[in-house]
Protein backbone atom coordinates (compact mmCIF):
# COMPACT_ATOMS: atom_id res chain seq x y z
CA UNK A 1 0.00 0.00 0.00
CA UNK A 2 1.71 3.06 -0.96
CA UNK A 3 2.34 5.49 2.23
CA UNK A 4 1.20 8.44 0.08
CA UNK A 5 -2.72 7.70 0.25
CA UNK A 6 -2.55 8.56 4.11
CA UNK A 7 -2.14 11.85 5.74
CA UNK A 8 1.08 12.67 7.50
CA UNK A 9 1.79 12.42 10.97
CA UNK A 10 1.47 16.48 11.56
CA UNK A 11 -1.81 16.24 9.59
CA UNK A 12 -5.16 16.52 11.68
CA UNK A 13 -5.69 12.74 11.07
CA UNK A 14 -2.46 11.53 10.71
CA UNK A 15 -3.10 7.58 9.35
CA UNK A 16 -6.26 8.43 8.07
CA UNK A 17 -7.23 7.99 4.33
CA UNK A 18 -5.69 11.20 2.09
CA UNK A 19 -8.35 10.32 -0.15
CA UNK A 20 -11.31 7.52 0.43
CA UNK A 21 -10.14 4.67 -1.49
CA UNK A 22 -12.34 3.47 -4.46
CA UNK A 23 -15.03 0.83 -3.91
CA UNK A 24 -14.26 -2.72 -4.94
CA UNK A 25 -16.45 -4.56 -7.47
CA UNK A 26 -18.59 -7.13 -6.03
CA UNK A 27 -16.70 -10.40 -7.24
CA UNK A 28 -19.51 -12.00 -8.83
CA UNK A 29 -20.09 -8.22 -11.12
CA UNK A 30 -15.57 -8.23 -11.53
CA UNK A 31 -16.54 -12.15 -12.63
CA UNK A 32 -18.89 -11.18 -15.14
CA UNK A 33 -16.46 -8.20 -16.82
CA UNK A 34 -13.46 -10.40 -16.64
CA UNK A 35 -15.68 -13.00 -18.80
CA UNK A 36 -17.52 -10.10 -20.83
CA UNK A 37 -13.84 -9.28 -22.15
CA UNK A 38 -12.76 -12.72 -22.79
CA UNK A 39 -15.81 -13.37 -25.12
CA UNK A 40 -14.79 -9.92 -26.84
CA UNK A 41 -11.30 -11.08 -27.38
CA UNK A 42 -12.72 -14.26 -28.82
CA UNK A 43 -14.94 -12.38 -30.78
CA UNK A 44 -12.58 -10.18 -32.58
CA UNK A 45 -10.51 -13.32 -33.59
CA UNK A 46 -12.79 -14.47 -35.79
CA UNK A 47 -13.41 -11.58 -37.46
CA UNK A 48 -11.24 -11.75 -40.83
CA UNK A 49 -8.39 -9.56 -40.73
CA UNK A 50 -8.99 -6.21 -41.54
CA UNK A 51 -12.21 -6.22 -39.69
CA UNK A 52 -10.65 -6.94 -37.00
CA UNK A 53 -7.72 -4.68 -37.21
CA UNK A 54 -10.15 -1.96 -37.99
CA UNK A 55 -12.80 -2.62 -34.78
CA UNK A 56 -9.59 -2.91 -32.77
CA UNK A 57 -7.85 0.75 -33.79
CA UNK A 58 -11.14 2.48 -33.82
CA UNK A 59 -13.33 0.63 -30.72
CA UNK A 60 -10.77 -0.59 -28.53
CA UNK A 61 -7.75 1.48 -29.07
CA UNK A 62 -9.66 4.46 -29.87
CA UNK A 63 -7.75 5.51 -32.92
CA UNK A 64 -9.92 8.26 -35.46
CA UNK A 65 -11.32 7.34 -38.62
CA UNK A 66 -8.35 9.70 -40.26
CA UNK A 67 -5.86 7.83 -38.37
CA UNK A 68 -6.37 4.41 -39.00
CA UNK A 69 -7.47 5.15 -42.76
CA UNK A 70 -3.57 6.73 -43.10
CA UNK A 71 -2.07 4.25 -40.91
CA UNK A 72 -3.51 1.08 -43.44
CA UNK A 73 -4.02 2.83 -46.55
CA UNK A 74 -7.85 3.32 -46.60
CA UNK A 75 -10.39 5.60 -48.45
CA UNK A 76 -12.98 7.13 -45.84
CA UNK A 77 -15.57 5.03 -47.42
CA UNK A 78 -13.98 2.05 -47.30
CA UNK A 79 -12.90 1.97 -43.92
CA UNK A 80 -16.46 2.72 -42.95
CA UNK A 81 -17.53 0.19 -44.76
CA UNK A 82 -15.32 -2.45 -43.31
CA UNK A 83 -15.84 -0.89 -40.28
CA UNK A 84 -19.71 -1.17 -40.48
CA UNK A 85 -19.22 -4.91 -41.47
CA UNK A 86 -16.51 -5.52 -38.43
CA UNK A 87 -19.12 -4.17 -35.88
CA UNK A 88 -21.70 -6.28 -37.79
CA UNK A 89 -20.53 -9.54 -37.90
CA UNK A 90 -18.82 -8.59 -34.07
CA UNK A 91 -22.69 -8.05 -33.21
CA UNK A 92 -23.95 -11.76 -34.49
CA UNK A 93 -20.92 -13.38 -32.86
CA UNK A 94 -21.87 -11.67 -29.47
CA UNK A 95 -25.60 -12.47 -30.38
CA UNK A 96 -25.14 -15.97 -30.01
CA UNK A 97 -23.19 -16.26 -26.99
CA UNK A 98 -26.32 -13.99 -25.44
CA UNK A 99 -28.67 -16.88 -26.89
CA UNK A 100 -27.08 -19.66 -25.49
CA UNK A 101 -26.37 -18.04 -22.27
CA UNK A 102 -30.26 -17.66 -22.06
CA UNK A 103 -31.10 -21.17 -22.88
Amino acid sequence: MDPDRFQKDDDAWPGHWATPPRPWQKPERRLLSLEARDRLKAALARLPGRQRMIVGLRDVEGISAEEVCELLGLSRENQRVLLHRGRSRLRAILEEYLDAADV
